[in-house]
């Protein structure tokens, strides 16, 4: 009961009818570990200020401590792979103020229903810092309520380098606020968004919506 995945790329000496480069882009960290519905959070203490997580079932934990109330002030949780949810329904992490840093990773293939409340992959970034991360491959449905797919408010936030891609959003609702990175926030000093890339964002709104926008509302 072996299983072998194999992820190669083309050495650039080798040449083909295709060229040298045609899987230039491919990498070895597109292998995603698929989360099997349970939540750990064994690796977290109340000690340490740097965490690892490498499973579906830690980040699972992650949002889990979060949603009661652990805000992670001052803290750090970073990613070492990709996380594959299954195309799960994804609880809104509701109140983040530490640092999530993706090294890289995606978090992807997850729906959110905004259909009874504001929603997003977090509800609230307040004083928060996230990085280097990829949300992909997600479902949305939105009522009359606010939504972004990184976050539906951030205040006094930083956002670098992230990368939100391949999301379908359906909303009945004439007041809805949808956007691409986040619904609202405050702007002030101590925020900063960067090098944020939308694509690949499809809204159907059959009623209209009160605001649609690619990277906020």
């Amino acid at each position: 009961d072996i299983g072998v995945t194999l992820f190669a790329t083309q050495l650039a000496a080798e040449n083909d009818a295709f060229g040298n480069d045609y899987d230039k882009d491919a990498m070895y960290s597109d292998a995603a570990d698929v989360w099997d519905g349970t939540v750990d959070t064994a690796w977290y203490n109340d000690t340490d200020t740097i965490f690892t997580l490498s499973t579906a079932e830690e980040f699972a934990g992650f949002a889990e401590l979060v949603n009661e109330g652990n805000k992670f002030s001052g803290k750090t949780v970073e990613l070492e792979s990709n996380i594959d949810f299954n195309g799960e329904e994804w609880t809104p992490i509701k109140n983040f103020a530490g640092t999530l840093k993706g090294n890289g990773n995606a978090v992807s293939n997850f729906e959110i229903d905004a259909t009874t409340g504001n929603a997003g992959f977090f509800d609230v970034l307040e004083w928060a810092t996230i990085e280097n991360l990829t949300l992909s491959d997600i479902t949305a449905t939105v009522g009359n309520y606010r939504f972004g797919v990184l976050s539906r408010s951030i205040n006094q936030t930083n956002v670098d380098n992230v990368t939100v891609k391949n999301v379908n959003v359906t909303t009945a609702g004439s007041e809805a606020f949808v956007a691409g990175l986040f619904c609202q926030g405050t702007v002030n000093s101590n925020m900063e968004v960067n090098n944020c890339t939308v694509e690949n964002f499809t809204v159907n709104a059959e009623n209209g919506a009160m605001i649609i926008g690619g990277i906020t509302g």
